[in-house]
Formats: structure tokens, sequence, C-alpha cells
């Protein structure tokens, strides 16, 4: 018994009412379970362990307990000998993790813990039961403080992962996380889900990792894709230049193209591919809980997106064989069907598009395979056409923005889900549009081109330092040019597809697939193809795409002949 293994050693206040230490590690925060056994003793052990140790891989005590317990096992064990092992380890034990034991252990059986009665282990003068009966309790004790590390480790780690994502975001990053479980969108799960729209809630204080993990993993894509917008947005407003070298992105503005991101993915999950739903009754309640000006951000947001996964396609319809073959278009404007389809995969599939570095990736994230029936999908009724009728209500009345007083103009705009504390995307929006009636105010096509350097997202600072905000020049004459996706329907451009089309018609009707590049059919892999009689012709490799149409003209004849 534990009696009688301990030493004499008591605590002077007999009775104090000692914590079980089972209870303790019942507490439901590793915050109050610290400032029960002893915030500042457990905090330096945890902080060197942390030196020592700074992985985030998690603390598996099942795993641990042998090695630590055979470490903590040696005779004459001092502090000094275990911190120098632990510095400059000779084996792959678990030097960092023993260490840390054997100081909390130390520490809850000395008259500093007040917390809980353990008295230690004096193995002078035992018999060989009373021995075997310490180490089963010392055993049991290295297991409970390795329970305590995992927690602690634990709440590192989800502390570290939010850390990542500001406190002004977490609201949407957490709605977002809730309608995963929506599954497939209906119109009966949206009205529903809908309810959390009504009022932007306060994020909780207290997370568990499980819950922390996939909004730590998804927010690193949210934050690289908003990042990516907002410079790329930047640049193309010459006037932010003015103030001299162009000042990066401040927090508060990427906090507001994470929203902006958090919101079409909320979109994605809630409306999806519904048609027509999607524009009709859904999709005006789901724009209804945001300001107008919040959703012309998400239109930004759209249309950033649109052109960044054109890259990537325009790519393979001009170097994919079977692509070529089947004459896929470009994307060639923000409505494009193709585009729609791919965003309506969500912020995953984009952000993976953006860093696909060469053929291979893109193709295996847009290609459907290489058969005549395999071209991508497309969808007509996504963010594209839900913006336009969804988000533009007609409110009376129906007069132009500036001629509206404060209580009109306060209808059509509607209440911001996240109130901004700078006003100035709320003002730059209701610039651009003061000449603009209900039924316009968002996703207008007039204002496309300022939509690409994202007008409604700047702090008031940087728009009036670039003197954007009241100058009666913005926006100017109306133009709803897409100018970098105009660039792939220039005659010029055109031409050099149908070229590129008719030599990779040539390699896939010969058995070629993969990547082609003008005059170049090095990268084209081979097959060998079956043919509607049932035979199977073995091919030699073609070498160059004049061999391959000797092979078909050979072919051709081949079946005229026979036929």
């Amino acid at each position: 018994m534990e009696s009688t293994a301990a030493s004499n050693h008591k605590n002077l206040q007999e009775d104090r009412p000692w914590w079980d230490i089972m209870d303790i590690l019942k507490l439901p925060t590793v915050e109050k379970l610290v400032e029960v056994l002893g915030k500042a003793e457990l905090q330096y052990a945890f902080n060197e362990y942390v030196e020592l140790h700074p992985s985030l891989d998690p603390i598996d005590p099942k795993l641990l307990i042998a090695g630590i317990f055979k470490i903590l096992s040696r005779p004459n064990l001092k502090s000094y000998s275990l911190f120098k092992s632990t510095m400059d380890p000779s084996t792959e034990e678990p030097w960092a993790e023993a260490l840390f034991c054997w100081r909390v252990k130390q520490y809850l059986e000395s008259n500093k813990c007040t917390a809980v009665d353990w008295n230690p282990i004096n193995y002078y003068g035992l018999t060989k039961d009373e021995r075997q009966n310490a180490r089963w309790i010392n055993l049991k004790r290295y297991r409970l403080i390795l329970v305590i590390l995992e927690r602690l480790q634990e709440n590192r780690k989800r502390e570290i992962l939010l850390r990542q994502i500001n406190y002004d975001v977490l609201p949407e990053a957490i709605l977002v996380n809730k309608s995963w479980n929506l599954g497939q969108p209906s119109v009966d799960k949206g009205i529903k889900f809908a309810e959390n729209l009504k009022h932007r809630e306060p994020a909780p204080t207290k997370w568990n990792l499980a819950d922390a993990l996939p909004l730590a993993r998804f927010h690193e894509k949210i934050n690289y894709l908003a990042t990516q917008a907002a410079l790329e947005a930047l640049e193309k407003q010459p006037r932010f230049l003015l103030t001299g070298k162009l000042a990066a992105p401040t927090r508060e503005e990427v906090c507001r193209f994470e929203r902006a991101l958090y919101r079409f993915q909320l979109y994605c999950n809630v409306i999806g591919r519904l048609y027509p739903i999607g524009v009709g009754k859904l999709g005006k309640m789901f724009f209804n809980h945001f300001a107008t000006w919040e959703n012309e951000q998400l239109a930004c947001i759209h249309e950033h997106l649109v052109r960044e996964v054109s890259k990537p396609f325009n790519y393979l319809v001009e170097h994919d064989v079977t692509w070529g073959y089947l004459h896929i278009p470009y994307i060639d404007r923000h409505s494009s069907e193709y585009a729609q389809e791919i965003l309506a995969g969500g912020i995953e599939k984009i952000y993976h598009l953006s860093k696909a570095s060469d053929y291979a990736e893109v193709h295996a994230l847009l290609s459907r395979g290489e058969d005549r029936h395999e071209e991508p999908f497309t969808l007509h009724v996504f963010l594209a056409r839900g913006l336009e009728n969804g988000a533009n209500p007609l409110i009376p009345p129906l007069i132009p923005l500036s001629e509206m007083d404060e209580y009109d103009k306060g209808l059509v705009i509607g209440e911001p889900f996240y109130k901004d504390p700078d006003p100035g995307p709320a003002s730059m929006w209701e610039w651009m549009n003061r000449d603009n009636e209900p039924g316009g105010l968002v996703a207008h096509p007039g204002l496309r081109i300022h939509r690409e350097w994202a007008f409604p997202f700047w702090d008031s600072s940087r728009l009036k330092a670039a003197g954007l905000l009241g100058d009666t020049e913005i926006p100017g004459p109306y133009c709803d040019s897409e100018l970098e996706l105009e660039l792939f329907i220039t005659p010029s451009r055109l031409a050099y597809l149908e070229e590129m089309r008719k030599d990779r018609t040539v390699i896939w009707k010969a058995g070629g697939h993969g990547e082609y590049h003008y005059k170049d059919s090095r990268e084209v892999k081979w097959w060998v193809p079956k043919y509607d009689h049932g035979r199977t012709v073995r091919l030699a490799q073609p070498q160059s795409l004049e061999e391959a149409k000797r092979f078909l003209k050979g072919y051709a004849g081949s079946v005229l002949t026979n036929g």
C-alpha cells in the first residue's frame, strides 16, 4: 500500500481538503487544471519542455510511458544528469517528456503543492513486495503526469492554430465549419441554416482541438487566397502608388478579403449547384443577410476567382490533346459555365488550382479523362447569376443612391453582417454607386473594371491618400470589359488556338493524349487503341505529328479498302 511505501513526510495541514488527481484531470479546461495544481510550477516545467521539444506533435501517454519509466527508474538519478541527457540525448528515448514528468512529480510530492496529497516514495528499507508496490505507484503517477502533459500540448497546439485566424474573422470561419454538415444543398436545409445568418455570433473563448484543427487547416487556404487577391488588386489601381512605394495590405484589409472568401464558401455550401432555386427565393434570402457593399465584396471575390481558375483551365484549352480534340473553349468571361462549375467546387479546389505548377497537376484537377465523351462539366447558374439577380432587390424609391435621404438609403443598403469600424469600404461603395438605382447596386457590369482593384475593401486612410474617395472622376465612363479574360478572344489568339486544335485532333485520333506544344509532341503519350471490330491493333509510337498523320492516312485507307 502507498502508506507503507511512503516515507514519514506529511503535509503540515492535515485537515486540508485534498483533491483527488482523477477529479483534477476531469476539469473542463486545461487552464483550470493548471490553476488548481499550481500555475507557476507547471508552466515552468512545460515551458522547459517546449524549449527542448518545440514540435507540436501530440502526446500519447500509452506510447511514452514505458520509455519514461525506464529512464526515471535508473538508480541514483539526479535532476542535473537528466537535464544534460535531455539536452544532448544519446538515444531516441523520450528524454524531454521524462524530464517534464520528473519535475512535475517532484513538485506534486513536495510541501509546495497544496492540491494533492502525494508523499514521496523512499525505497530504502522496503521489502521486495513493498518495493514492487512502490514501483507501481510511481508508474501510475508518471502516467497521470503524462495525461497533464498531453492536455498542455493539445492546448498549446489549439492556441497556435487559432491564433492564425483573426478574432474578427472567426465568426465567419465557424459558420462555414457548421455549414459542412449540411451535405448536399437543398432548399429546406438552406432555409433552416439561414437562421444562423440573422445575427453574427461572437467567437467562443474555449475550443477543443477537434474543432480547432479543421478551422485552422481550412483557414490556411483562405488566408493564402485572400493575401493573393489583395496583392493583385492593389497592383491594378495605379493611384495607390501615388504616395510612393506600394504599401502592403493591412491586417484589417486582409481580414475583409478573408471574410468575403468565407462568404463565398458559405454560398457554395448553402446554395451550391441548386437550379433554379439558387437564384430564386433561397438566393435572395442569403444575400439579404448582408449589406449591399458586403455583397459587392463578394462580387469582387467572385470575379477574381474566375480570373484565377481561368489561368490553369485555359492552359489545358491550349495544350491538352483531348481538350483540343473536344474543342473546349477558353474561359473568356466571368459568367463562363466552365468557370462557374469550377468555382462551385469551393475554396479547396480553387486553392489547389492556384498552387498547381505544371501540366500534370492541372490535368489531375480539371480533366475527366481522355474519352470523346469526357469533356469538363459546365454549370450555367451559380454565383454570377446569383449576384445579378439575388443581390439586387428592387427596393423603392427607384432613384439614384445620391438622391435618397438617409432613411431610404439605409433600407436599400441594409444592415451589414460585420460592422466594420472603418468606414472606407462602405463609403467607397456608396461613392462608386452614387448614380445607380436599386436593381443595379451590386455587381454592376459597368463597374467591373473597378472591381478588379477591389474598391470596397480598402481602409479609408489608403483611399484618401490615393485621392479616390470623393473624386468626381471616379468611376468615370462605365466599362464592362474583362480585360484579362478578353486577351483570350483576340483574333490572333483564336487563330492560334484553331491551328493547335487541328494538330491535337490528329494526335488524339492516332492514340495520343497528354501535353502538346506548338509543333512539339515530345510530351505526348501514346496508347494502344481498340477498334470497333474487337481486335486490338498495336501501334509503333509515333515520334512526331507528321508520323501520326501518316498513320491516320494509312489507317483510313485500310478501313476504306477492307470496308
